[in-house]
C-alpha cells in the first residue's frame, strides 16, 4: 500500500495545491456523514471536474507498508475465509484500517440484512454503518449475494456508488484500530432463492 490519490488534469502531472486537497477531503468526508447532501455534493464535485478536465490519478508516496491477508476459499460452501494480519503497519500516525470487500455497482444494486432493511441503488449510500448482525449486497441480474457478518472490535459499512465513468462499486468495509492481533472474518457467496 502505497498510493495516494491526486486530482490531475487528463494527461498532465497531478495538482499539487494542499488546500484543494484539504477542501476534497473535507467534502468527502460531508458526504460520507450527511446523507441529505450527497446529491448536492456529488453534482458539485462533477461539475467542477468537468469544468477543469479533472481526473483521479494515484501516485507513489513515501510512506509505505505491507500487510499480510490469506484468504481460503471453499468453493462447495461459498465461503472465502480472510485473515488480516496488520502486525506489519507502522505504529505511529496509524488511526484506522480499513478492509474493503466490493463488487460492480451496476451488478449489485440492492442491499438487505437481517433487521428487514431493504435498500435499493441511492438509498444504499455510500457510506453507512451496518448495525445488523449480518448484511448483503444482491445482483438480481446474476442471481447472487455476497454477505458479511458483524465482527466483534471492528465497525462494519456499507456503500454503493454509481457515478458516471469515475464510480462503480458496491460493498462493505470493515474498520477497526492497528493492533497485532489477526481479523479474522467470512464472505459468504450465494445463489438468490
Amino acid at each position: 500500500m502505497n498510493l495516494e490519490e491526486k486530482i490531475a488534469r487528463d494527461g498532465a502531472e497531478s495538482l499539487q495545491f494542499k488546500l484543494l486537497y484539504d477542501i476534497k477531503n473535507l467534502l468527502a468526508e460531508m458526504i460520507r456523514r450527511f446523507p441529505l447532501l450527497r446529491s448536492f455534493l456529488t453534482s458539485i464535485s462533477n461539475l467542477l471536474r468537468g469544468l477543469f478536465d479533472w481526473v483521479t490519478t494515484f501516485e507513489i508516496v513515501g510512506f509505505h507498508t505491507s500487510i499480510n491477508i490469506i484468504y481460503t476459499i471453499d468453493t462447495q460452501g461459498g465461503v472465502i475465509n480472510v485473515a488480516v494480519d496488520p502486525s506489519g503497519l507502522a505504529t505511529e500516525g496509524i488511526t484506522e484500517v480499513a478492509i474493503m470487500n466490493e463488487q460492480g455497482a451496476i451488478s449489485f444494486d440492492q442491499y438487505r440484512d437481517n433487521s428487514g432493511l431493504h435498500l435499493r441503488d441511492q438509498e444504499i449510500g455510500c457510506w453507512d454503518e451496518v448495525t445488523a448482525d449480518q448484511a448483503s449486497f444482491l445482483s438480481a441480474s446474476y442471481q447472487l449475494q455476497f454477505s458479511l457478518d458483524q465482527v466483534k472490535g471492528a465497525r462494519l459499512y456499507r456503500g454503493r456508488e454509481l457515478i458516471g465513468s469515475r464510480l462503480a462499486w458496491a460493498g462493505f468495509g470493515y474498520s477497526f484500530p492497528p493492533s497485532s492481533q489477526v481479523f479474522n472474518y467470512t464472505v459468504k457467496i450465494a445463489k438468490l432463492p
